[in-house]
């Protein structure tokens, strides 16, 4: 506290808000790459290039969780405030909480709509899909799946639930 009785706030380092910055373009690049189609529609040397820009890109994902995390809790007096924050009057878990919901009975209703209308994948978005499901495969680990309860062949009928 400063004389006043108000709080001093640490400078933001530039560095690290510039990473956080080129972070959130790479998560909307591998965004692109992936659902916006460019993967499925590259060939050749196009698409060996996307693969590789693709590997470099995942990685931003996680550099953005960290380096929010890290300015949350250097940012605030005191962190648990951070983590018990209300928006509109709800906690901010509890506000996670009903959009992993909502988008899950989303997924659900467009399930049930895609198998109604007898819709299915074309050969491209088989093989995308295949390729999602073996990279996602083999970055979890067995004692990650038990410690949600789930096993690898939820995972994979979740993933084709939500290509379809």
């Amino acid at each position: 506290m400063n004389k006043s009785g108000m709080h001093q706030h640490q400078a933001r380092n530039a560095g690290i808000d510039a990473l956080r910055l080129f972070s959130m373009y790479m998560i909307v690049l591998v965004h692109v790459l992936g659902w916006g189609g460019v993967m499925r529609t590259a060939s050749g040397a196009g698409r060996i290039a996307c693969g590789i820009l693709e590997v470099f890109v995942y990685c931003s994902v996680n550099c953005f969780a960290m380096i929010s995390g890290y300015v949350a809790y250097t940012e605030t007096e005191k962190p648990y405030k951070y983590w018990n924050a209300h928006t509109n009057g709800q906690f901010v878990r509890v506000v996670a909480e009903d959009a992993v919901a909502d988008m899950a009975v989303h997924d659900e209703i467009f399930y049930q709509l895609a198998l109604t209308e007898e819709l299915t994948l074309d050969a491209a978005e088989e093989e995308y899909l295949a390729n999602e499901i073996s990279d996602f495969c083999s970055d979890v680990s067995e004692e990650q799946l038990a410690e949600l309860g789930i096993t690898q062949e939820d995972v994979v009928l979740a993933m084709c639930k939500i290509a379809l």
